[in-house]
């Protein structure tokens, strides 16, 4: 809305700068980060897409204003161009993922191996998984327990007693990071424990194993 203020008032500078921050936001997720497009984080292909598009939506603006209808069809036709190069170009040639690809082979395959090899009654537990969400999608997946993971904070809205038991497991365990430990430090909580690869725990051997993957038994 400010873009085509600004071009109705001329100023079509403030138009670009307006557009590009429009067209931004979906391409920078920090989205501060367009106020300095020469940082490192701000890639050439971005930018040119973005500036390139926010140009043209300046164009399509001015050209729509315009008396005739020439003038009229061609604003017309740059504006489906950027629509289409928004929603199209800039997931494709800029390499812009909309959610994370957290379902691969190794997690089937880790999944797979506890829903066939494990007690039903086993818990697991991800040392190492901070906040993301593949512990979720093995619980689900290998119908097996995890004593705590960041999405199934999701639920303490609904039951105050879940909402004191996940607080108290997650800043006990996951909320400050993963710090290497024994084996048997885990025996009260879980009777597995699945690590990513870069944190093998040397010398203590492995129930599990893929090229993601790790899972210790933990003996009582």
């Amino acid at each position: 809305a400010c873009g085509i203020r600004a071009v109705v008032k001329r100023n079509y500078v403030s138009a670009v700068l307006w557009f590009y921050l429009a067209y931004g936001v979906p391409v920078q997720v920090q989205t501060w980060e367009l106020l300095e497009p020469w940082s490192k984080e701000v890639t050439r292909l971005n930018l040119s897409l973005i500036l390139g598009l926010a140009i043209a939506a300046t164009v399509a603006v001015y050209l729509s204003l315009k008396q005739g209808t020439a003038q009229q069809w061609a604003g017309a036709i740059v504006v489906a161009v950027v629509a289409v190069s928004g929603f199209f170009a800039l997931p494709e040639i800029g390499k812009i993922t909309t959610h994370p690809k957290v379902h691969t082979a190794d997690l089937a395959d880790l999944t797979r191996w506890a829903r066939q090899s494990t007690p039903i009654d086993a818990v697991f537990h991800f040392p190492d998984a901070k906040q993301e969400l593949f512990p979720g999608i093995f619980r689900g997946n290998s119908a097996r327990a995890i004593y705590v993971d960041w999405k199934s904070g999701g639920q303490v809205n609904f039951h105050k007693q879940l909402a004191d038991e996940w607080w108290s497991r997650w800043h006990a365990t996951l909320a400050n990071g993963y710090n290497s430990q024994p084996i048997q430090n885990y025996a009260p909580i879980a009777d597995f424990i699945v690590l990513r690869v870069k944190n093998r725990m040397p010398e203590t051997p492995t129930a599990y194993e893929n090229s993601t993957y790790l899972v210790y038994h933990v003996p009582r």
